[in-house]
């Protein structure tokens, strides 16, 4: 197995190394958000509820702020954030007002505010993620791409289709779109999740910040009914609050690939029926296996020849097919003749075939329906 993937290794192109190398810090990058928010995540729910049971019945303004501003809270309580930065903002706010109502309404505008704040620090490092899941398709395809490229230069080289022309391209179109999902579908679901999570999370924040601080400082206020504005929770869903952001949709990506290779799959075939010729019937012949194939030389009725699909004269034949055979050593030469081609043209096709080293040639016929 480690040698199957050293020597893919060793014959990708250049572009599917550095694709493969991205994906895989991408990879990498993405398992240790995950860790970092697993834990992240678990002490500010555990110190969230931690300092809501602490703070539970207590209206004393001072207090309250005190314990929010604890050192065992400083951290990754979400909670005593929003609870000490809403009492800041109505210790300002008795400085510059005096109407109970008004500073209850900025007082709980303010607890909106920084329940946002902190979802967004819940949300750090999740953007990227979302990054990850919806790049790494693309790096796949990307070298999907190259690979088809590879592949189709590999068949421009040696004038045909045969799988050793094409089968280096093809791993890596293939490799490439597999590292990409494999990267994509992890990041994809640690994303959803993480963003369900901290959806749960903040309507627990906004619940328990909503009462603490209500509570604290209605105690400490005199309303008068002047109370304007909509009520919260309706301006709350009027500016959006804490939606979930849209999740990276990678589907159209993975479906560009797979029609990218169906291509590729009915292309291939019909490009190793190679050049047109009108071959001898016989009764008594067996049909060339997918192995036996290796360079195809096509010789029709006017002389015409071609190494696979690549038109060669007298003077390049031998080049072109040492060039067509190199990497098919051990293999033998097929010859597709015209049936009115005389006997010294097809020996003198077969002794060059026996200078660029090919064991032996299979000669090819039709059957006799």
């Amino acid at each position: 197995m480690g040698g199957m993937i050293g020597e893919m290794w060793t014959s990708m192109a250049p572009t599917g190394k550095v694709i493969i190398a991205i994906l895989s810090v991408l990879s990498v990058y993405s398992m240790a958000v995950v860790v970092e928010r697993l834990v992240a995540l678990r002490w500010a729910s555990r110190s969230t509820q931690a300092f809501a049971a602490e703070a539970q019945g207590v209206t004393d303004i001072k207090t309250l702020r005190t314990r929010a501003a604890a050192p065992e809270y400083a951290d990754f309580a979400s909670l005593a954030f929003v609870v000490g930065a809403s009492l800041e903002e109505y210790d300002r706010l008795c400085t510059e007002e005096d109407d109970g109502d008004l500073i209850l309404e900025a007082v709980e505008d303010a607890t909106l505010r920084n329940v946002d704040v902190a979802v967004i620090n819940l949300r750090t490092r999740l953007t990227s993620m979302a990054t990850v899941a919806g790049v790494a398709p693309f790096l796949g395809l990307f070298g999907t791409v190259t690979g088809l490229i590879s592949a189709f230069r590999g068949i421009a080289d040696t004038g045909g289709g045969g799988l050793a022309a094409v089968s280096a391209g093809v791993s890596e179109a293939l490799v490439t779109t597999v590292i990409g999902l494999f990267v994509a579908m992890p990041a994809l679901w640690a994303y959803n999740y993480f963003m369900n999570r901290v959806d749960t999370m903040s309507v627990d924040i906004d619940n328990h910040a909503r009462r603490l601080v209500h509570s604290a400082v209605l105690k400490h206020v005199t309303l008068t009914g002047s109370r304007a504005g909509a009520p919260r929770h309706q301006r709350r869903t009027a500016d959006g609050g804490t939606n979930v952001s849209a999740m990276p949709d990678i589907t159209p990506i993975v479906n560009v690939a797979l029609v990218l290779l169906v291509i590729f799959m009915i292309v291939t075939p019909m490009i190793r029926e190679g050049v047109q010729v009108e071959t001898p019937k016989a009764e008594a012949i067996e049909a060339l296996s997918e192995q036996d194939q290796s360079v195809v030389l096509s010789i029709q009725g006017n002389g015409a020849m071609f190494v696979n699909l690549k038109p060669v004269n007298r003077a390049t034949l031998q080049s072109e097919l040492t060039t067509a055979y190199r990497g098919q050593e051990g293999k033998p030469v097929v010859i597709k003749g015209a049936e009115n081609l005389a006997y010294r043209e097809v020996l003198s096709v077969m002794d060059v075939c026996k200078v660029v080293g090919a064991p032996s040639v299979d000669l090819v016929a039709s059957r006799v329906e």
